[in-house]
């Protein structure tokens, strides 16, 4: 997602800080934005272009990452990667 964001603010003629970086953390994908370009004062831009910039491209990059095989039923989705063991959440284990 970085390298988005770098690639959508060098296109305006500017270089992302970490200044504006972290301007934008914690916030919505539009109020993100907006901060980025209130931080390296951007102009003739808003905030709903630079989402519409990055979209298309952030969708390109997931749509590019190659897909993972099956993860066993010990694993949740997200934890695929760090292979992490899911909560049990049956009433056995909650007893321990």
């Amino acid at each position: 997602m970085l390298e988005v964001a770098k690639g959508v603010v060098q296109r305006h003629g500017a270089v992302l800080t970490p200044e504006a970086q972290k301007a934008s953390l914690g916030c919505t994908p539009l109020d993100a934005w907006q901060a980025v370009i209130d931080e390296l004062h951007l102009e003739n831009v808003t905030g709903q272009q630079l989402f519409e910039e990055s979209e298309p491209l952030l969708v390109e990059r997931w749509l590019s990452r190659p897909l993972y095989a099956a993860a066993p039923l010990s694993t949740c989705l997200v934890c695929v990667t760090c292979r992490a063991p899911r909560i049990s959440r049956s009433p056995k284990a909650a007893s321990v």
